[in-house]
């Protein structure tokens, strides 16, 4: 359901040392309504890394491109913030479908 205030105070102390910073799971979030994407955003210059995979309603990993997750969004959000990122996928095969996706989208997402 999202992070519970006693996570959001761990989060907020956690961050108070250089050594710790934000992963953003993307997908997760799409499957829980976006509740933790407020939390994330509003600590984003501690933001470092993505997991990146497509989601559809509850059902998440999927291969990019076959949820509604707004995969443009998340990619320009990593880029703004130089976060790696990792497509995270259960599969070989969603995996290799993931990257060639990226492949064919990629002038898309650069514009």
């Amino acid at each position: 359901n999202g992070y519970a205030v006693f996570q959001v105070e761990a989060i907020d102390i956690l961050l108070q040392s250089p050594v710790f910073a934000l992963t953003f799971d993307v997908g997760h979030n799409h499957c829980i309504s976006g509740n933790d994407e407020k939390i994330i955003i509003e600590r984003k210059n501690r933001l470092f890394h993505l997991h990146l995979h497509d989601a559809q309603d509850k059902n998440d990993h999927m291969t990019l491109g076959t949820g509604n997750v707004n995969v443009e969004k998340y990619i320009e959000l990593a880029k703004k913030h130089n976060c790696t990122v990792v497509l995270e996928t259960k599969t070989v095969e969603a995996l290799k479908k993931s990257v060639e996706w990226l492949n064919n989208n990629w002038s898309k997402l650069n514009a």
